[in-house]
């Protein structure tokens, strides 16, 4: 039985009735690890309380409402929320809460929760993914930008480059020559940059990305060419278009806008996201007019295909999180692959499960590889940075 004390007390925060000292009461309560078990019961009983038959999740809410209890501000979980299928069965975490620095599993269907310490370290881990990138400059040099502290790092034709805080600028001279100079950034697996283009207009890249890029827009309009997935927000101009170039065939202009672009060599679709303002889609001999909420998608039929999205899901990226919604195995997998500088096999085809949720990007390697287990995914590790799924 949980003291009554205690029901009150998680009662009282959740309705937000609480006072400071009712809260720092819970809160070492909960960090007790002899409390564990109650903490279960009490997520239980919970989410008893706000669930259905029908749908374990049913909203914002019930993703927040822990979150609330555990702080006055929103906890920023590793996991907001995974909610997963198997064979059309609920066999996945409820929640998943940091607390006292240690992780707290719960699941639904009543299996024993994992138990990892909170000291606990895992050998030959792999970090997340972390900013940085490679500056190819003009003449061929380059540049490891993550070894680089900031200032100025070099002169090109009309632009100083600065590197501050991880953001990269092109400072325009006033003075350039005619013919423009090109630079190249690229991200290689486990990194991600930002940088602000010589027009002012700024770029995020994904990891295994690139951008190539004039150092003064001198003419009448800016072109820029990208590998992987970026996030653009482009300064407007209207005498100077801004087009970004996908392939020889596909490209986006855009007058002022902030949009994403996912080309991605090793997935079957292009996905160009528009969120604000609006931009023209061109591919091959077709043409689309985006509106904000809408994505462009090409693919093996060769044709234009448009639809609207949920925007929250395609920059999740930009925001510290993986959006697993809707994803196979093998597509969590890419993502992963590209984020923790790893190479995945399939010792055959890859069990049927779809994903739903949000997993932080600054977890290691073997947190998320928990969730897999508990799934029943069989894995196993060779060498350094190969991950095989079994079958």
């Amino acid at each position: 039985m949980i003291e009554d004390r205690i029901q009150e007390l998680w009662k009282k925060r959740i309705a937000g009735t609480a006072s400071e000292e009712e809260q720092e009461l819970l809160h070492e309560w909960l960090a007790n690890d002899e409390s564990r078990e109650q903490l279960f019961q009490l997520l239980q009983e919970s989410y008893d309380a706000l669930s259905t038959q029908k749908q374990f999740f049913s909203g914002e809410e019930k993703e927040e409402m822990l979150q609330y209890i555990l702080g006055g501000q929103p906890v920023q979980s590793p996991l907001r929320k995974l909610a997963i299928f198997r064979n059309w069965k609920w066999v996945a975490a409820a929640a998943v809460l940091l607390l006292a620095g240690g992780w707290f599993w719960y699941f639904h269907d009543n299996k024993p929760a994992p138990s990892v310490a909170p000291t606990a370290i895992v050998l030959d881990d792999i970090p997340p993914g972390k900013e940085g990138a490679v500056l190819t400059l003009a003449d061929g040099s380059r540049l490891v930008l993550d070894s680089l502290g900031n200032g100025p790092i070099a002169k090109q034709n009309g632009a100083d480059v600065v590197l501050q805080n991880g953001n990269l600028a092109y400072n325009s001279t006033g003075s350039f020559n005619t013919l423009a100079d090109y630079n190249t950034i690229s991200t290689p697996k486990g990194r991600q940059f930002r940088l602000e283009l010589p027009d002012g207009s700024k770029v995020w890249l994904n990891a295994a990305s690139s951008i190539r890029f004039p150092t003064v827009f001198n003419g009448n309009e800016r072109k820029v060419e990208i590998t992987g997935e970026a996030w653009f927000e482009v300064v407007k101009d209207v005498k100077k278009p801004f087009r970004v170039s996908i392939d020889p065939v596909t490209e986006v202009e855009v007058l002022g806008t902030s949009f994403n672009i996912n080309s991605y060599n090793n997935e079957e679709v292009t996905r160009t996201t528009l969120l604000d303002g609006a931009v023209r889609f061109r591919y091959m001999d077709q043409s689309k007019l985006l509106a904000p909420g809408q994505q462009a998608q090409t693919g093996k039929e060769k044709k234009i295909k448009v639809a609207s999205v949920d925007t929250d899901k395609v920059i999740a990226w930009k925001s510290g999180y993986f959006n697993f919604d809707d994803n196979d195995l093998y597509a969590l997998m890419r993502q992963l692959e590209r984020w923790y500088d790893i190479e995945v096999k399939f010792e055959g085809p890859a069990p049927v499960v779809e994903f739903h949720g949000k997993l932080q990007r600054n977890l290691n390697l073997s947190q998320i590889l928990m969730v897999l287990k508990r799934m029943e995914i069989r894995y196993r590790m060779e060498g350094d940075r190969r991950l095989i799924i079994q079958q």
